[in-house]
């Protein structure tokens, strides 16, 4: 049950003192996005060596460990690409990360050749009577799928899904208007894929030459990272907090996504938020859980939920943190609209704080680590901040792409709002 308004303000007043450590937070982003880790996936190990980064901090910190240990393993399938990432179309190389990007469910190969334009004008061409896909004349070329023009995104998705019926071609390249974004994907079509930025790609493109480097890896293992604080009253109720640490890795040896924003601040915070609470216990145990294998369809929380160190039940209430490197527009909570009450108390105490100048409510999404604990019936926020940097899932979301503008008020509304649920 929630505390009363003249409860909620004196623990606000009374905790308004601590100090918040930003120069931790900058230090620890920035070891996150070292390329020594490789973007935190399968490369190198990047996303073990930032496992046992964070672990090392939880037991510095003084966090305890569950039976199982600090560290939760699993294993999934993951696409990878460890070496060569090469495109020449006609006479231009073009940059990956830049001009280009592979999609994350591209496969392999090498060699040279033709380049076949299918678009909106003459995919009548390849449609059979029956409605069904002919890619006769298609095989052993390079499948240019142009949905330039079309302005119904549906329409667009529907010639894009096009690459899924062409089985035998040497690649499909794919052009993008706008922005390139890079994924993670467990499945691999035969051949490579690529999404070429419109600007980049060259007026003279009867031919093109590329190679890359794939391997489709069944068993990669993956781990989350739990620590606790234990309670001083009640030590079998919990409160938790979540973000996921893993991001993109690398495509290719030459290129690889820093996830500094996405998600290295909302990993900063959770390491800073579990050195405060072990210094400063709760009557409530306090877990804090650094997921792994996030961005390929968060299968690092999907398996703690399936395989919990304790009883689901017994969590009063989540807090799942992502993308917390901006926060001058304010902040964004997903589950506002359906845990209402305690979403009114988060709005409460801004407007007694003024941390942040905006807090807007969303329904349910299954777009981060909370997702599958709300759907066990635990009571789950996940925040995110809002601001005026476009670096999402690319090469620009590194350390120096991020203000960290509200992180100081944002550590604060953590701690004071799990502490009053």
């Amino acid at each position: 049950m929630l505390r009363s308004a003249a409860l909620l303000l004196c623990i606000f007043l009374g905790l308004s003192g601590y100090a918040q450590n930003l120069d931790f937070a900058r230090t620890f982003i920035d070891s996150l996005c070292h390329a020594d880790l490789h973007g935190r996936s399968w490369y190198g190990d990047g996303e073990q060596k930032a496992a046992n980064l964070i672990e090392s901090e939880f037991r510095a910190a003084g966090l305890e460990a569950f039976e199982e240990g600090y560290q939760q393993k699993f294993s999934l399938a993951l696409n990878a690409f460890p070496g060569k990432v090469e495109l020449t179309i006609g006479k231009k190389i073009l940059t990956p990360g830049k001009d280009f990007l592979l999609m994350p469910y591209s496969g392999g190969g090498s060699g040279s050749f033709s380049i076949v334009r299918i678009h909106q004008g003459n995919l009548g061409n390849y449609i059979r009577s029956n409605g069904t896909f002919n890619p006769a004349g298609l095989k052993g070329r390079l499948v240019l799928i142009d949905s330039r023009g079309i302005e119904d995104q549906k329409q667009q998705r529907a010639l894009e899904g096009l690459v899924f019926q062409l089985p035998e071609v040497a690649g499909v390249i794919l052009l993008e208007a706008k922005k390139l974004t890079y994924g993670k994907s467990k499945k691999a079509v035969p051949f490579p894929v690529f999404r070429i930025l419109s600007s980049a790609f060259p007026k003279k493109w009867k031919k093109a030459s590329f190679s890359v480097e794939q391997r489709l890896v069944s068993d990669y293992e993956s781990q989350n990272v739990v620590g606790f604080v234990k309670g001083t009253e009640q030590p079998d109720s919990f409160v938790v907090f979540s973000a996921h640490y893993d991001h993109l890795g690398r495509m290719g040896d030459a290129t690889f996504f820093p996830g500094a924003n996405d998600n290295g601040s909302g990993t900063a915070l959770l390491v800073d938020l579990a050195r405060h609470f072990a210094k400063h216990p709760m009557r409530y145990t306090v877990v804090f859980m650094a997921f792994g294998a996030e961005e390929i369809g968060l299968v690092g929380s999907e398996y703690y939920c399936n395989h919990p160190f304790f009883s689901m039940d017994k969590i009063r209430f989540l807090m799942n943190i992502d993308l917390m490197g901006n926060g001058e527009d304010g902040i964004t909570v997903v589950n506002g609209k359906v845990f209402k009450q305690e979403f009114d108390l988060l709005v409460q105490l801004n407007e007694a704080n003024q941390w942040v100048t905006s807090i807007k409510s969303r329904g349910k999404a299954a777009n981060s680590d909370h997702y599958h604990f709300s759907e066990k019936g635990v009571p789950a926020f996940f925040i995110y901040t809002r601001g005026k940097n476009p670096a999402y899932h690319d090469l620009d979301d590194h350390p120096g792409n991020i203000g960290l503008f509200k992180y100081d008020e944002l550590f604060e509304m953590m701690v004071q709002f799990i502490s009053s649920v």
